[in-house]
């Protein structure tokens, strides 16, 4: 007779988290104007529905299912993300993606290797979703420090924007110049 392995309920519970995590930062991502912010929000929107399905799938291979549980959270979580009143700092801040030092240092991850019954595959599985969260928290805290640095200096903020257009209209005008010339080289031949 097969027994249950001890460490369902924990893959259960990061399946319908990633699940929320995927939408939240998906819904987010739409409505940034920071198109650095919206780079970041999308390659944690594409962990987190990946992770979701890899223990969905874990599961399944188990013999199991996801045993569906709403998050009394994920509502209120997911306003915060929509908003469009807030800025995507204060988004990070809200939504606790903003940890201190002791935080970092004492996570929610390195309790998940203390249960001895880890099959090899699910062993491996959790290794790589610990890695790839801590290095989300890693691009989110350096998402909030560069949003951090721009609002304290609005002025180099907009001057690197317009940098970036300056170099954007030079680019349209030097494809604008060959194109004319290239009109003109095709006027002349058929004159």
């Amino acid at each position: 007779m097969d027994t249950k392995p001890s460490y369902l309920g924990l893959l259960n519970a990061i399946a319908l988290g990633e699940r929320n995590g995927a939408e939240l930062f998906n819904c987010w991502s739409s409505t940034t104007t920071n198109d650095e912010v919206r780079a970041v929000l999308h390659t944690v929107a594409l962990r987190e529905a990946e992770h979701n399905l890899a223990f969905e799938k874990r599961l399944d291979e188990l013999g199991y299912c996801v045993l569906e549980k709403a998050d009394p959270t994920h509502a209120d979580r997911m306003a915060i993300a929509m908003s469009a009143t807030l800025s995507d700092r204060e988004k990070l801040k809200q939504l606790k993606f903003v940890r201190t030092e002791t935080e970092r240092q004492n996570d929610v991850f390195d309790s998940m290797f203390r249960n001895k019954d880890l099959d090899p595959q699910t062993g491996g599985l959790l290794g790589r979703y610990i890695a790839e969260e801590r290095d989300t928290g890693r691009l989110l805290a350096g998402c909030y420090g560069a949003l951090c640095e721009m609002e304290q200096s609005p002025a180099a903020a907009s001057s690197t924007a317009l940098d970036d257009l300056a170099c954007q209209v030079a680019e349209i005008r030097s494809c604008l110049s060959e194109l004319t010339a290239s009109v003109q080289a095709l006027a002349s031949r058929k004159r």
